[in-house]
């Protein structure tokens, strides 16, 4: 299993800090995807839970993977009121037990290896269900307070790459759906 990280070393000030999903996306999420009342959804990269929250507030039986325990654990206070699953293990490692109505994965999906995550969200959602990915991306290329922050992280973490060397937003997402399609 891959190291959880920094993020989950940081479990707390990670919950606090990372943008929450707006409640928008989540009500498309359930109206587009078509989910039964009380179905099943299962989060590849759960974190604390920001994803999962909305969900399970609606009704939904959560099965939540991660790989930071400490970020499960934020989580599993957070949401312990609802009826969720927690695994401390990647998604590759992972033995689903069912199929699911709908597999989610809230800024989490790019950390799975590339050549299984299709085949192995694939192998996991029913028939007629669904797979959602969303992420919180900054748009690119940068301008104004996105541009200026760079400098921070490049003082901060110089081995990052430079972000102006990144796909654009549109970019970016035409290489996710050209992958999702060639996948099969």
């Amino acid at each position: 299993m891959p190291e959880p990280g920094i993020f989950d070393e940081a479990a707390l000030l990670y919950d606090e800090m990372r943008p929450k999903y707006p409640e928008e996306l989540i009500k498309d999420v359930i109206n587009l995807s078509g989910i039964p009342e009380k179905g099943s959804i299962l989060e590849v990269g759960c974190g604390t839970g920001q994803a999962t929250l909305p969900f399970a507030s609606n009704g939904y039986q959560m099965t939540c993977l991660d790989i930071g325990e400490n970020l499960i654990e934020v989580a599993k206070r957070k949401l312990r009121s609802y009826e969720v699953d927690f695994y401390v293990t990647s998604f590759e490692e992972w033995t689903p037990s069912k199929k699911y109505d709908l597999l989610i994965s809230a800024t989490a999906f790019h950390w799975i290896n590339p050549a299984e995550r299709y085949r192995l969200a694939y192998q996991v959602i029913k028939d007629d269900g669904w797979i959602v990915l969303f992420w919180n991306k900054h748009p690119t290329p940068y301008t104004g307070f996105f541009a200026e922050v760079q400098k921070v992280y490049n003082d901060i973490v110089p081995e990052w790459r430079n972000p102006n060397e990144s796909p654009t937003t549109e970019e970016w997402i035409h290489e996710h759906i050209q992958e999702i399609e060639e996948s099969d």
